[in-house]
């Protein structure tokens, strides 16, 4: 996974120097809060169980980062690495077949949740004026995932490694002033699963370098197949700066 990153970031600097375009940085950090993580490993023969209510998962902090190029007046490139992860413990009463490995009842247990992401998106500036912008575009989504149960003498893990397309929307409207309200994110619903990670809030933009934003992050999501069955929802209180160059 860190040879993907290494070679995103690779294509995105000789773009940059190729085409010396504007450049975004942007970093974005705050408070994760689970909401739920349900667990099903083989998705079609394990037992369920849930790494929030089943056992007790605390909020943890969070960052992620975002660099972007535009290659041309309307056309934008951005590279974001986003990684989660979620630690819980407690004891389940009932016995759990996970990943191959089977935890009994009132074993003192610890998961941990991984969902790392790395995303190359497209965006198309439908609008940029003095009140409202608004994008549209796609992204492709590589995942990075482990989910993993140590108790009793046991550790059990199903990691992940997949890519996901992704639809990719931006809009923001000026409020006053430098406020704006913005709303930004990718989405994708198919049979196997769905995926969402959806920021609302508001920003603050002296102009056109630097902008401050505040707000709420939501992603959910999951897949079901004989392999796998898991879905998630995170909650995050956000706080992101940005500078163009």
């Amino acid at each position: 996974m860190r040879i993907v990153m290494k070679a995103l970031f690779v294509a995105l600097a000789l773009h940059v120097s190729a085409n010396a375009g504007e450049v975004s940085l942007e970093v974005e950090g705050g408070i994760l809060l689970p909401g739920y993580i349900d667990v099903r490993i083989p998705g079609d023969t394990g037992d369920a169980f849930s790494m929030t209510d089943d056992l007790s998962a605390e909020s943890t902090g969070y960052w992620r980062l975002r660099a972007g190029v535009r290659i041309r007046e309307r056309h934008r490139l951005v590279f974001e690495a986003a990684p989660v992860t979620v630690e819980s413990s407690g004891t389940i009463g009932r016995d759990i077949d996970f990943a191959g490995k089977t935890f009994l009842s009132g074993t003192p247990l610890g998961g941990k949740y991984q969902f790392n992401t790395y995303r190359l998106a497209y965006r198309y500036d439908l609008r940029t004026d003095a009140d409202s912008r608004s994008a549209i575009g796609g992204t492709v989504l590589v995942r990075d995932a482990v989910i993993r149960l140590v108790g009793g003498g046991q550790v059990a893990e199903d990691p992940n490694v997949g890519v996901v397309p992704l639809l990719g929307f931006e809009y923001e409207r000026r409020i006053r002033g430098p406020w704006w309200f913005a709303v930004d994110g990718n989405a994708l619903a198919a049979p196997q699963g769905r995926a969402e990670d959806v920021f609302v809030g508001a920003r603050w933009s002296p102009d056109e370098k630097r902008r401050v934003s505040l707000g709420y992050r939501i992603i959910e999501g999951g897949a079901d197949n004989e392999e796998v069955y898991t879905f998630a929802l995170f909650s995050h209180l956000a706080v992101a700066v940005a500078f163009r160059f």
